[in-house]
């Protein structure tokens, strides 16, 4: 099911959203990847292979939810302001539209590099 946004006469698609909000997160510094969540303890259920979740509802309120792989020794909670500012920026920049809520998930840490 796809969650497009439709404003003024102009319809985007849910992938659209996605993209954008992947390249200004991955923008941000100390951001790793973009991943799905763990599956639950009981693996009941699959995650979102892209690991950004899209919610538009009735009113055209658009809710996005991104989970991170960061490096590890970041100060998580600017790393995740800077990541719904970059993501807020160019969702307004691109699309002229602002999200509700831009909900940052830190699933992972990485050593790398």
């Amino acid at each position: 099911m796809t969650h497009d946004l439709v404003f003024e006469g102009l319809t985007v698609s849910s992938h659209v959203i996605e993209t954008i909000t992947q390249v200004a997160a991955d923008k941000v510094d100390g951001v790793v990847a973009i991943r799905p969540p763990a599956t639950t303890a009981a693996g009941l259920l699959k995650p979102k292979p892209s690991g950004i979740e899209i919610k538009v509802d009735d009113d055209a309120a658009l809710t996005i939810a991104v989970h991170l792989t960061v490096a590890y020794g970041q100060k998580l909670p600017d790393l995740g302001a800077q990541v719904q500012t970059a993501v807020r920026d160019a969702l307004v920049g691109q699309l002229g539209v602002s999200a509700v809520s831009v909900d940052v998930f830190i699933d992972a840490l990485t050593f790398e590099g």
